[in-house]
């Protein structure tokens, strides 16, 4: 499957093995090297497609406004840290910074400690990780 090229019809998510934050900027290092699409269409299907290429349609899709924030949800899955937790954010300018990419980004809701191990980055309106017991959280309440 070929991704959906506007940030409104997809869910992306990536993964990675560690994060860096620091009040104002997320950092996914180890990432892995596609970024999972799932398109919202009827009879949704799922890809991937090259993080680079992620780049290049966030770049496109937005009109060069890589500025304006983009609604993600960061799960972090550290194993040394208990229970598994789930922070609102918006992103914004994501660029190749020493390992990994980062993104700027607005806390919304929850809480992101400077460092932490595995994390998944849910990139889009219609974001919904699931919870300790298996069941879908509704960001928007």
């Amino acid at each position: 499957m070929e991704c959906p090229e506007a940030f409104t019809q997809a869910t992306y998510v990536q993964v990675a093995r560690e994060v860096r934050f620091d009040g104002r900027s997320l950092t996914l290092l180890d990432l892995a090297p596609s970024t999972i699409c799932l398109a919202r269409e009827p009879g949704a299907t799922a890809g991937h497609l090259p993080t680079g290429l992620f780049l290049d349609h966030w770049y496109d899709q937005l009109e060069g406004a890589s500025v304006r924030p983009v609604p993600a949800v960061l799960s972090l899955l550290d194993a040394d840290r208990a229970p598994a937790s789930d922070s609102q954010v918006l992103l914004s300018l994501p660029r190749i910074r020493e390992a990994g990419l980062q993104y700027q980004i607005q806390l919304v809701e929850g809480e992101i400690p400077p460092t932490s191990g595995a994390c998944v980055l849910f990139i889009g309106s219609a974001v919904a990780p699931v919870d300790a017991e298996g069941g879908c959280i509704n960001p928007s309440g």
